[in-house]
């Protein structure tokens, strides 16, 4: 980190501090953001930026808080932490644009990922969140597993955010809603480059797929990268769904490329649970003439997906597992689940 950068923003801050003043070159007080500093005394000036080093760190003599310049903007002001972070980027790269370009082919202009600083640090994990939290209290919600919060983040400015790694995707302020987000990462390079993103609100569209142009090999699932495709695993529909099974990923779409699945004698497709659905019965006997083990759920399961089955009370695991169906089996067994 560069100090005259975490001076600039500390200035920033200033007209948002109470009696805030530089004490010299390298120290500036103000009173307390986080504790307040006096009930009685609104003079009083205990919350201190120093220079240590080649950046600065804060802290208070009253409530004991104490972090790092950009841990603190990451705390209290979400804005200016994405744009401390591209500012740090552009000095270490020397001021080169730092903005995604999809019409560049021959990697003139850096990227954000090429360079090394991931969009996902600006983010929390959903696991970081307190418990009151509307991010947390969504996941907790529809029962996601405490130990894969950690694979989700939350954006409470979506679209600011995803302009920070794909530049004009989204107009200023378009969209700007709070919405958790499940990463892609390529299953060779393990780096990031897109997201599926869900809104927590009630309306629509409820889900973003983000994406940076990558390898044509490279499938855009969700979770691909941790799936040991050495032994059986599964490729459900949904993100939310595949934290629910073991050794899974999601796919996010019923356009399925066939040259992306690994080892296909090892993977089980489970696509929703709707045999009224045209596109997803199409896409089963297409999957089933092409050799694939595929998941034909009981007709006593009436939940949609996998995540209403966890709800309901029912184990995915086993109902997937113990319905996997290929070659003529499958065939046969999909005429008699299809209704349409």
């Amino acid at each position: 980190m560069a100090a005259w950068i975490d001076r600039k923003f500390i200035n920033y801050l200033s007209p948002y501090l109470r009696n805030f003043k530089w004490s010299s070159d390298t120290t500036a007080r103000c009173s307390c953001p986080v504790c307040g500093d006096s009930k009685t005394n609104k003079f009083k000036t205990r919350f201190f930026f120093i220079q240590r080093d080649n950046n600065y760190t804060c802290f208070c003599h009253n409530c004991g808080y104490s972090n790092s310049l950009r841990g603190y903007l990451k705390e209290y002001n979400h804005a200016y932490y994405t744009e401390y972070l591209m500012d740090n980027l552009r000095e270490r790269v020397g001021n080169k644009s730092v903005a995604y370009n999809k019409d560049l082919k021959n990697d003139k202009q850096e990227t954000f990922t090429s360079l090394c600083l991931d969009p996902l640090t600006s983010l929390d994990k959903i696991s970081e969140l307190s418990d009151e939290h509307p991010g947390k209290l969504y996941c907790t919600q529809r029962l996601i597993p405490s130990n894969k919060l950690q694979l989700i983040y939350y954006s409470s400015a979506f679209t600011d955010w995803v302009n920070t790694w794909n530049p004009n995707k989204f107009t200023t302020g378009m969209l700007d809603e709070n919405r958790i987000i499940l990463p892609f990462f390529s299953s060779k390079t393990h780096e990031f480059f897109g997201c599926s993103a869900r809104t927590i609100l009630n309306k629509e569209p409820r889900y973003y797929n983000i994406l940076l142009e990558q390898e044509e090999d490279c499938p855009k699932f969700f979770g691909y990268d941790r799936v040991d495709t050495t032994r059986e695993y599964c490729l459900v529909e949904g993100s939310i769904d595949s934290l629910f099974v073991d050794n899974c990923a999601a796919m996010n779409t019923l356009a399925i490329n066939f040259k992306q699945i690994k080892n296909k004698e090892k993977c089980i497709i489970a696509l929703d649970n709707q045999p009224r659905h045209k596109e997803v019965v199409k896409t089963m006997a297409r999957l089933a003439s092409n050799g694939f083990n595929i998941c034909i759920w009981p007709e006593d399961i009436k939940e949609k997906d996998v995540n209403q089955m966890v709800i309901a009370g029912l184990d995915p695991n086993s109902i997937i597992y113990n319905n996997v169906y290929s070659g003529l089996a499958a065939k046969l067994k999909l005429v008699k689940w299809s209704k349409i």
